[in-house]
């Protein structure tokens, strides 16, 4: 375990936010899967991300390093070489994991997989149903997940997304190598943006094997909530929104607030509110931005409504709970309808406080937004920050 002592200070960031791991690991699946060469460039530095190649590597695949960019030169299940099982580490990631699991269903070798931290309990039992009924052999034991191919099936399979999109992305990615098998959507109700990310890729796969990943605008809504709330915030490498990452809406949300920005040629950059105005927001698309959006409604003058919350219970941990153990750490006052959280703005600071998160990325750096808008603190799990966004502290110093 590490911490931080946090201190409230004047705040000014100039600084390129890190690229997408939603579209990086969409992309090292689908490069895994590629025929020709595919390369890779601008990678972030995320552990999800690194886990993800690492296992690549261990399965067979042949794959060349430069800085940050990769290139994928053989494919699966063509490399598998061997069948003796294979353990493989695969870490706490959500994409990691789910994407792995469908690709290795492709292959005939088995496979252990050991998941880590609190994927062990997160939802995964959709996915062994599917693969179970295409013929594969799946079974977990105390979160370790046993799977060996090759898949077989025909026919149309309806995947359920209540919980989140990742199950379905992960056959579809897969589906053009399952001959005569569909699988489609159902209870598609949230974060459909990152399904029809995996689908644009999909696409783009059957004209060209180079691909740059994107900034990544989870990452960016950290920084332009300080931006609005602590000091000056310069991001030099985004030019706008994405319509594939479901978070960009935080710039039109800025804007609802009362924010003004300037987006050119050099970036964003976006300068303190002294008000912010409260917000009513369907949240079911944007489940990753909703730690950093109670931050902020817990700063506007008035009360905001954030709705649809349901989805936060199924991450890294149940962040609708660790919200409002947040928010009344700093004593911030709400109340709770079903999964809708309302919030009651206050300029009120209160004392330095200690704050011991989950293993949850997210709720560390929203933690460090509160402690560094408020007097200070000290934060502990800090080495959580790495899963997506790893120079996180190193652009807030």
């Amino acid at each position: 375990m590490s911490s931080l002592k946090v201190n409230r200070k004047d705040l000014s960031i100039v600084c390129n936010v890190p690229t997408s791991k939603s579209y990086a690991n969409r992309l090292l699946i689908l490069g895994a899967l590629s025929p020709n060469p595919f390369t890779i460039k601008e990678l972030p530095p995320s552990t999800d991300v690194s886990t993800m190649i690492s296992c690549l590597e261990i399965i067979g695949l042949d794959i060349s390093h430069h800085e940050n960019s990769i290139c994928i030169h053989n494919s699966f299940p063509e490399c598998e070489s061997e069948a003796t099982e294979l353990s493989l580490e695969t870490g706490d990631g959500g994409t990691t994991n789910r994407f792995l699991l469908a690709l290795l269903a492709l292959g005939s070798r088995p496979y252990l997989m050991n998941l880590k931290g609190d994927m062990r309990s997160r939802p995964m039992k959709e996915m062994e149903l599917v693969l179970s009924q295409c013929q594969c052999q799946v079974s977990s034991n105390s979160g370790d997940i046993s799977i060996q191919g090759p898949l077989d099936y025909k026919g149309s399979i309806e995947i359920d997304c209540s919980k989140t999109t990742q199950f379905l992305t992960a056959f579809k990615m897969i589906e053009y190598k399952c001959q005569g098998v569909e699988f489609h959507a159902k209870n598609l109700d949230t974060s459909k943006a990152y399904y029809e990310l995996t689908l644009n890729l999909i696409d783009q796969i059957k004209q060209k094997s180079d691909f740059i990943t994107p900034p990544d605008h989870s990452s960016l809504g950290y920084l332009l909530a300080a931006g609005l709330t602590l000091g000056e915030v310069h991001v030099k490498n985004c030019l706008g929104a994405d319509r594939y990452q479901a978070d960009s809406i935080f710039l039109k949300l800025i804007q609802e607030m009362g924010g003004s920005m300037k987006i050119d040629s050099d970036g964003i950059k976006l300068k303190p509110l002294n008000t912010l105005s409260p917000i009513d927001i369907d949240c079911g698309g944007f489940p990753d931005l909703v730690p950093t959006l109670a931050y902020l409604c817990s700063n506007c003058n008035g009360t905001s409504k954030l709705r649809n919350l349901e989805a936060l219970t199924y991450k890294e941990c149940n962040r609708f709970e660790e919200i409002k153990i947040l928010l009344t750490l700093f004593e911030v006052s709400y109340d709770v309808e079903g999964f809708d959280l309302i919030i009651h703005g206050s300029a009120k600071k209160c004392k330095s406080k200690t704050y011991h998160p989950k293993p949850d990325h997210r709720m560390v750096m929203v933690a460090y937004l509160f402690m560094r808008n408020n007097n200070g603190g000290e934060l502990h799990e800090i080495q959580h920050v790495s899963k997506s966004y790893g120079p996180f502290f190193e652009h807030f110093s």
